[in-house]
């Protein structure tokens, strides 16, 4: 049995913007540690007997970590999934905001990402008691800690202090705290890529929808979204997987890699981000720059071929879910290279990388090297018609489309300069409301819906014949 295409894009993805005139009083209402638990612990079961994981076959979640906004918001529970035998086998992030996601990302191997930030915490806290010691101090007191994040990818420690003023008579220690990030009064102790506050606006989403330039369709279209996700929400906790959510249909998602012989369940893609990085290819500005859209557009594709038919694509073997991993980082330079990436200051990490759509088509020689021919076209007409034909193959296409949409969930077009993975499409015969659903490249918000009207080209990919 395998859950059908659009209840997988309900676990991975939805629109983070505020939704206006949905009537849906439960958009304000948090998730509570014990749906999260159950949420998880629905969602392994179904992985583990029927969606391919067979190491959480009987797996259990323990318990769960809460993630917080700087601001003290609860914005995620994560459960650390521990094997049958009591081997730590990844993750399950549980949105803690009803109408954000369910899951907005998973991984079946591995340390948790909490479980990773704790044994960080507590060797920080021996460097911390070190310092004291080394310098006579009475204290650094640590009065709080927390896990901030802003899922599915921005996670981070922050520790707030009681006593800085005792550490005047020590300059190097105080620039040491001033250099850190601080964030509503907690200093961030590891890599936090952009601000972790939240403001969710709630009263705003009982407003009448056109106040806020939201057609009846596309109320309609985002109502029936959180609606969806409300019943897998309810059925994971139950673990009642009979209902029409997890049983297979056809539809306009790619989910399924049937060539050479390989078979999936959902169509998993690796959450990869844009590592600020010292590549050897491609632009950097002082030898580091951001990894770029293109590149890791590129990645994720390959990555996902890689799992489903085509091996050799990713060297070492096995699966590579994380953007940090060796081999995808060596992909990512490589790739770089072949886009003829640029790169110049801006951004929050400093850089910005841009890759022209003329070279996009170069990454198939990467594919050659590894011993196979895939093709691709970058296209500037007909893209909707392509771009269905490309999901219904089963392939996933790289597009251009604007980010400012993708991040405010904004209805009107703009400006070409982001390149996203198509995953899912929605086609209401040519109307206002088709719209496609896509993987960002960001740590911010994995995925993404958007219309079709913003949709400005497309790179084509079939693989190898």
């Amino acid at each position: 049995m395998k859950l059908k295409s659009k209840s997988i894009l309900t676990s991975l993805v939805w629109l983070t913007t505020t939704l206006v005139g949905v009537p849906l009083v439960s958009l304000a209402a948090e998730v509570t540690e014990d749906e999260a638990t159950n949420i998880a612990k629905g969602f392994v079961r179904f992985q583990g007997e029927q969606g391919g994981f067979t190491q959480w076959v009987g797996a259990t979640v323990p318990k769960v970590e809460k993630i917080y906004s700087s601001n003290d918001i609860i914005m995620a529970y994560e459960a650390a999934v521990t094997t049958a035998d009591g081997q730590p086998a990844g993750y399950v992030m549980v949105n803690a905001r009803k109408g954000g996601g369910v899951a907005p990302v998973f991984s079946p191997e591995g340390e948790a990402i909490t479980t990773e930030l704790n044994n960080y915490y507590n060797g920080l806290l021996n460097a911390l008691e070190g310092i004291k010691t080394n310098l006579g101090l009475t204290k650094i007191a640590v009065t709080e800690h927390v896990i901030l994040g802003k899922p599915p990818v921005a996670f981070a420690i922050g520790i707030k202090l009681s006593n800085l003023d005792e550490l005047a008579p020590y300059p190097d220690l105080v620039n040491f705290f001033d250099a850190l990030p601080e964030q509503d009064g907690w200093y961030i102790f590891s890599n936090a890529p952009e601000n972790l506050d939240q403001d969710y606006h709630y009263d705003e989403t009982m407003e009448d929808p056109e106040a806020r330039g939201l057609s009846a369709c596309e109320s309609k279209a985002l109502e029936d979204k959180l609606s969806e996700e409300d019943s897998f929400r309810q059925a994971l906790a139950s673990q009642d997987f009979s209902g029409e959510t997890f049983i297979e249909e056809s539809s306009a998602s790619v989910s399924k890699a049937d060539d050479k012989g390989a078979w999936q369940i959902g169509g998993y893609f690796s959450p990869y981000n844009q590592e600020n990085y010292p590549w050897a290819k491609g632009g950097t500005i002082n030898g580091m720059c951001v990894a770029g859209c293109g590149p890791v557009a590129w990645a994720i594709v390959l990555d996902y071929w890689d799992r489903y038919g085509y091996p050799n694509l990713v060297p070492n073997g096995d699966a590579h879910y994380d953007y940090r991993d060796s081999s995808v980082r060596w992909m990512i330079n490589e790739l770089r290279g072949l886009l003829g990436t640029s790169c110049r200051t801006g951004g929050s990490s400093g850089t910005l990388a841009s890759t022209s759509t003329r070279y996009m088509d170069r990454a198939t020689y990467f594919t050659q090297w590894r011993g196979y021919n895939f093709k691709s076209s970058t296209l500037y007409y007909n893209l909707w018609s392509n771009l269905i034909a490309s999901v219904n193959n089963g392939w996933p296409a790289i597009a251009v489309v604007d980010s400012k949409e993708l991040r405010q969930g904004g209805y009107n077009t703009g400006n070409p300069n982001h390149y996203v993975i198509v995953d899912y499409y929605n086609d209401r015969n040519g109307t206002q409301c088709d719209y496609f659903c896509v993987k960002t490249g960001w740590g911010s918000s994995r995925s993404a819906c958007v219309w079709s009207d913003n949709l400005y080209g497309l790179t084509v990919i079939q693989p190898s014949n």
